[in-house]
């Protein structure tokens, strides 16, 4: 297989699935590090509900002194798909924070997950258990593509990545275990079209168990 087309493809599918849900179009992995896992507690000052993602805006106090950390979540429509409203969350609640920080060192984070304080109730999950898709990381150093699954505290590194530059695909396998320390074989398979285009896409399936799914990316 040449080098040319192994860059190419391998270039194509960090363009469309670099730490990103595979149904998004904005990639979170150029921005925030899934190396870099954070836990925060603090009081929601604002609530900023516009696309492309919804931010919540955090005091968190520290020993000496209280920052302001901005979270992002998913997009306004993904979160009213899973039972979201403008007052899921309000000013004065207190949060708890699971995600991966922003590579730059600010204090930004993507948030996995958001545990309301007064009720224990998770508002907000992206861990695997807790929803029907999968996140993916995947890094090209001009020789090898590694990647992990679902960055975050419950991170998968990626047994398996095989890129066919003849037929645009890409096959990718993990192991991991689920809530009841069972082992999990994750599976995905993906096929690139358009691959001259600006606006390539990458579609196909994926699944781990019993749990399946399918997706398809178009670069903006």
């Amino acid at each position: 297989m040449r080098y040319g087309a192994v860059g190419l493809l391998a270039i194509s599918v960090i363009v469309f699935i670099t730490g990103m849900p595979l149904a998004a179009h904005h990639a979170l992995a150029a921005k925030f590090d899934p190396g870099k896992t954070v836990t925060l507690n603090g009081t929601v000052v604002e609530i900023d509900w516009t696309n492309p993602h919804v931010h919540v805006l955090l005091d968190v106090k520290g020993a000496n002194v209280t920052t302001n950390w901005a979270i992002e979540l998913e997009s306004p429509i993904d979160l009213q798909r899973s039972g979201w409203s403008r007052d899921t969350l309000k000013p004065g609640d207190v949060v708890t924070v699971q995600g991966i920080s922003a590579r730059d060192g600010s204090k930004q984070a993507w948030a996995n997950s958001v545990v309301v304080a007064s009720s224990n109730k998770r508002v907000f999950a992206l861990a695997g258990a807790h929803r029907n898709q999968v996140t993916i990381v995947m890094n090209w150093d001009g020789k090898n593509i590694s990647g992990i699954i679902n960055p975050g505290p419950d991170v998968i590194p990626m047994k398996v990545v095989t890129l066919d530059s003849t037929k645009w695909t890409v096959h990718i396998e993990a192991d991991a275990k689920d809530s009841s320390g069972n082992p999990v074989h994750f599976v995905v398979d993906g096929k690139l079209d358009n691959i001259l285009s600006y606006k390539r896409t990458l579609a196909g399936t994926w699944n781990h168990g019993n749990v399946k799914g399918d997706f398809k990316v178009t670069r903006d």
